[in-house]
């Protein structure tokens, strides 16, 4: 390590925030069988890459779903299961994140950072972060700076009052503590829609054992 000021410098400066649009594939079914069109808000939305649903395209095994950015990457998924894949991306009216230190895609400093978070040995995540991180500066998602908790309520006043508010998360309860997250399971009650892309969503972290695996929670009725 020839640089360690440097070093330190980054890790003063940066907080781990992964941003892997893929995931997108897995919240696409759920947000599809919601009532049309949608008002999405992301808390924890680091670069904003997954509140581009619409604008990926995806192949559920062959199963193909053509996003409305041509340019944007393919997001491939397996299916398991009665998965009611949809037809057409979702109709998003709007779409805004929450993040304590939000990225931006067009600052090259910001995506080489998101670039170090990828494990190694994963195939194709690098390419395919660089690919969504060019929809995100084509179609640049609003982002603002704050608490998944105490800035939630403004910005969700922001959004359309006849589109379905949906308020979602992928991997960010991990850094929230236990009395934190279930503040925010009540703040995101009726009638909002959540949909959680979590380890044990909105419940405290359990010992893991072995590999671990995510959970999907999505509640289609108003909670």
């Amino acid at each position: 390590m020839d640089r360690p000021d440097e070093l330190t410098g980054v890790m003063i400066a940066r907080r781990t925030q992964t941003n892997e649009a893929a995931r997108c594939a897995v919240l696409l079914p759920a947000l599809a069988a919601l009532p049309q069109p949608l008002a999405l808000l992301e808390v924890g939305a680091s670069a904003g890459l997954t509140l581009l649903p619409d604008l990926y395209s995806y192949d559920y095994a062959g199963h193909r779903v053509d996003g409305l950015d041509t340019q944007g990457p393919l997001l491939a998924c397996r299916p398991c299961g009665p998965v009611p894949l949809p037809g057409a991306v979702p109709d998003v009216a709007w779409r805004a994140g929450i993040d304590l230190n939000p990225l931006d895609a067009g600052d090259e400093a910001d995506i080489a950072w998101l670039a170090c978070l990828v494990w190694p040995g994963e195939k194709g995540r690098t390419e395919r972060l660089h690919a969504a991180a060019g929809v995100a500066r084509r179609h640049p998602p609003r982002l603002h700076r704050g608490d998944l908790l105490d800035d939630l309520p403004a910005v969700a006043a922001q959004a359309p009052p006849d589109a379905t508010l949906v308020v979602y998360h992928t991997a960010v309860l991990a850094y929230v503590e236990q009395a934190r997250r279930q503040a925010f399971a009540a703040a995101v009650a009726a009638p909002r829609r959540r949909v959680a892309l979590q380890r044990g969503a909105g419940r405290p972290p359990r010992r893991r054992r072995g590999p671990a695996t995510q959970r999907v929670p999505v509640d289609p009725r108003r909670q």
